[in-house]
């Protein structure tokens, strides 16, 4: 059989996941692909660990084993080069692309086959949510875990809806009996806001808490609908595309930022968010060649179009520069932070499309919901140096000092260890965040997604 080399390897996702959505969404990933699944009717044992009922269950026997290891067993790609001590030969795409190290899903696999009562899975529905009865009248909020993806789609809909939803800034936040991270949702009790959660909380799966007030407005913020510039140069962009498309699957609202809104100005007026996807700064700065296209598709955003970007930020405005995009503000708005990989020579460093180990502070709110450590999708990203630690400057996410490789192909560690990957910078009133990877990669990168969502919501907020 052509399956029997894998037939006593099983692949376990565990119901027990800090975003059971996710973990759901991956299974129907590989259900897409024709891999069969089977789901737990109880709990059961194996490899040592406890599983709950619900946990689903991939077998090595199967026709489709072969891409079952493809995409949830680590890639390992070879050093290979043009000729000896040259430059890299360069792969035809990525070289690494582990499913559920960029989905941010706990995967278990074993080397043995597990006897286990299951049935098979067609589509996997979306786990069961729930809201608890409260008394009226008592001083207590609906909590929305924010380790959850798509508890950013609630908090969008409540918004959509007029709701009123706070942001916990409290190192911990005791729900439900248990303690909720920093960065947990709050919406306050009310018979429109219970009935509309009912339906947020059966839609999208979320298990919704509650909490009692805090004692203090300072240990939280109000969370406001974000008005989002996303920044569309001319020319194609790959990048803004799949931007575009997870915006609109998390619901948020946005608006396409051409070059010559950006040059016309006053964008403090219209956006309190502008998103620059993956581009350099020569494209985003001169756009498309004369000649090439008709006239009102040339020119970029001019240098006029970027002092305008930076009035903005002065002036309250918070710009999220995505990967290479980071290249503008480091460039043009003097901010003392340094992408140590750009004057890297590409036989030292090559990242070509790898998962790397990334470290983050959890307490920071462009980190909140994402656990200490995440995998980062890295395609020759930035890298960042921001010298002596400064209020005004905050490393969110990092690179440890060793073992940064995850999947694919990394020459040049040593280039990357210890520098910063996420940086949050204060100018004047104003934010930059710098998010040195791909936070969305091509729709697929769920376990970063929240940096993205985060930084959304904190400009909103902060305006």
């Amino acid at each position: 059989m052509p399956f029997a080399a894998h037939a006593k390897e099983t692949s376990i996702v565990s119901a027990t996941q800090s975003d059971p959505g996710t973990a759901v969404k991956m299974i129907n990933v590989l259900r897409l692909g024709g891999v069969e699944v089977e789901r737990a009717t109880g709990s059961f044992a194996a490899g040592g660990t406890q599983y709950p009922a619900g946990s689903f269950v991939i077998r090595g026997a199967q026709p489709f084993a072969p891409y079952v290891k493809d995409l949830l067993t680590p890639q390992v790609y070879p050093d290979m080069r043009l000729y000896p001590g040259g430059p890299p030969k360069r792969p035809y795409d990525i070289t690494g692309w582990t499913l559920n190290y960029q989905m941010g899903v706990k995967v278990d696999r074993l080397a043995e086959t597990i006897e286990v009562a299951t049935t098979k899975v067609d589509v996997a529905p979306v786990p069961r949510g729930s809201v608890p009865a409260v008394v009226g009248g008592v001083p207590y909020y609906f909590a929305i875990d924010p380790r959850a993806n798509d508890s950013f789609i609630a908090v969008n809909r409540l918004l959509k809806a007029n709701a009123l939803v706070y942001r916990s800034h409290a190192p911990v936040l005791a729900v439900n009996g248990v303690e909720w991270p920093p960065g947990t949702f709050l919406v306050g009790l009310g018979p429109a806001v219970n009935e509309r959660l009912l339906d947020i909380a059966a839609s999208l799966g979320l298990t919704i808490g509650v909490g009692p007030a805090l004692s203090s407005r300072a240990a939280m913020s109000v969370v406001r609908s974000p008005r989002i510039g996303l920044y569309h140069g001319w020319g194609g962009n790959m990048d803004e595309g799949w931007t575009r498309w997870i915006l609109e699957q998390f619901e948020f609202p946005y608006t396409s930022l051409f070059d010559r809104d950006v040059r016309a100005g006053d964008l403090g007026a219209r956006f309190d968010v502008i998103l620059l996807p993956d581009a350099t700064y020569d494209q985003m700065l001169n756009g498309e060649a004369a000649g090439t296209v008709p006239d009102a598709y040339t020119g970029g955003m001019t240098a006029r179009g970027v002092s305008n970007l930076e009035e903005f930020v002065r002036s309250g405005g918070t710009l999220v520069a995505m990967d290479r995009a980071a290249e503008l503000p480091l460039t043009a708005f003097g901010l003392p932070v340094k992408n140590i990989a750009a004057g890297a020579r590409e036989s030292d460093f090559y990242v070509p499309g790898s998962i790397l180990r990334l470290r983050l502070d959890p307490s920071n709110p462009i980190a909140y919901g994402m656990p200490p450590e995440a995998a980062a999708f890295f395609v020759n990203s930035p890298a960042f140096d921001v010298g002596p630690a400064s209020d005004r400057i905050r490393v969110v996410a990092e690179y440890p000092n060793r073992d940064l490789l995850m999947s694919g192909w990394i020459l040049g560690e040593r280039t990357l260890a210890g520098r910063a990957a996420v940086v949050d910078a204060s100018i004047d009133k104003g934010r930059v965040v710098l998010l040195g990877f791909r936070t969305q990669h091509r729709g697929q990168s769920h376990g970063t997604f929240k940096l993205l969502f985060n930084s959304i919501l904190l400009g909103a907020s902060s305006r």
